[in-house]
């Protein structure tokens, strides 16, 4: 319980939601100016399934966004790039002893 006192979560929660809010006003606004060109009879079945689609999207993408904080290895690596890989000297390229731990202020053996 004490992620209750925590400010910087109540903090991220209230910055999430101002951002969904915005955008879900936004969304509003761009469905019913492309569905106002649309026949008098298809506009309302138009703006329900935008904003349908809309909603599922925004769902679909926040289970994305929690599923990927909760990754702890790479998915994939392009090209050979420093940093990207783990285990490998950002200096020399070739990979570390087995066993040994390499920080970025650690000095040379």
């Amino acid at each position: 319980m004490e992620w209750i006192l925590d400010s910087q979560i109540w903090i991220g929660l209230l910055t999430l939601t101002a951002l969904e809010i915005v955008l879900g006003i936004d969304n509003i606004v761009f469905i019913s100016i492309v569905a106002g060109r649309l026949p008098d009879k298809s506009q309302k079945k138009a703006r329900l399934l935008g904003l349908a689609l809309a909603m599922i999207m925004r769902v679909l993408l926040l289970l994305t966004l929690s599923w990927i904080m909760r990754l702890t290895e790479p998915l994939f690596a392009v090209g050979n790039f420093w940093g990207l890989r783990p285990g490998i000297d950002p200096d020399c390229g070739r990979p570390f002893p087995t066993g040994q731990e390499h920080t970025r202020n650690s000095p040379p053996n």
